[in-house]
């Protein structure tokens, strides 16, 4: 009977540990992708700052100090 409940525990701890490992997996994944999408939207930034014309660079410069 002991060994049964011994068992039994021991598969839900496993079962608990797969879900937390698949979890920690997806988590990484998320924060990979958001890293990329930064890095994107950043260097979009950037492109679209290069099409202002010089007197826009210089306002934007004064205005953020």
């Amino acid at each position: 009977m002991q060994s049964d409940q011994a068992q039994s525990r021991i598969t839900e701890l496993e079962t608990e540990l797969k879900t937390m490992q698949d979890n920690y997996n997806q988590a990484a994944q998320v924060m990979e992708n958001c890293k990329v999408r930064i890095i994107a939207i950043q260097a979009s930034i950037a492109e679209r700052k290069l099409d202002l014309p010089e007197e826009s660079k210089i306002e934007e410069t004064v205005a953020t100090g």
